[in-house]
C-alpha cells in the first residue's frame, strides 16, 4: 500500500501542532448553570394550531353519535 492510504490521519496532526488545543478556559468569564437554564426560551402552545382538524372531529364525533341514536329517533318519529 501507498504511504498516504497508511496514515490518513497524518495531515491533521499536522494542522493541530500548530494550534493550542488545550487553551484553559477562564470559568470567571462564562455564566453560571442557573443563568444559562433560566434564558431558555420556552415553546408557546398554540391555541388553534390545527383548527380544521379539532372541527373535522367534532363532525366525525356527532356523525357518530347520531348514527349510534338514529333507531331511537326513528322510532320516536314514526
Amino acid at each position: 500500500m501507498p504511504a498516504h492510504v497508511n496514515n490518513q490521519a497524518e495531515h491533521l496532526r499536522y494542522e493541530a501542532k500548530g494550534r493550542n488545543v488545550e487553551e484553559p478556559v477562564a470559568s470567571e468569564k462564562l455564566p453560571s448553570r442557573l443563568d444559562v437554564h433560566r434564558r431558555k426560551r420556552r415553546k408557546k402552545k398554540k391555541a388553534l394550531s390545527f383548527p380544521l382538524i379539532r372541527i373535522l372531529l367534532v363532525f366525525f364525533f356527532l356523525i357518530v353519535i347520531g348514527a349510534l341514536l338514529s333507531p331511537f329517533w326513528l322510532e320516536y318519529m314514526l
